[in-house]
């Protein structure tokens, strides 16, 4: 595939099926499609990793499912993080309140 078809086929599969997409490319024709999709992981140190949003230093398809593992527990810490905040806050006002 040429790297414009790369690009219009992830931008079509966003807008036609509303589905997220992720792509994995290791050389510079699969830049723009790497841009394009909503995780883009790049397997080298070429020009791809300077388009893509992630790099692994592991050239394996594995790489996308442990990306994919990190950003989920990145989401739940950042959500129970934020809940303990809250936690902690109504504790405090019921103290201040009560004192």
């Amino acid at each position: 595939m040429t790297p414009d078809i790369k690009a219009l086929l992830v931008s079509e599969l966003k807008s036609c099926f509303n589905i997220k997409v992720g792509m994995c490319g290791d050389g510079a024709n699969d830049c723009a499609a790497l841009k394009e999709a909503n995780v883009g992981l790049s397997l080298s140190n070429t020009e791809a990793s300077i388009a893509a949003p992630f790099t692994s230093k592991v050239f394996e398809i594995q790489s996308f499912v442990y990306l994919l593992q990190e950003g989920r527990c990145a989401l739940v810490t950042s959500f129970e993080c934020f809940k303990w905040t809250i936690i902690y806050s109504f504790v405090m006002f019921g103290s201040v309140v009560m004192l």
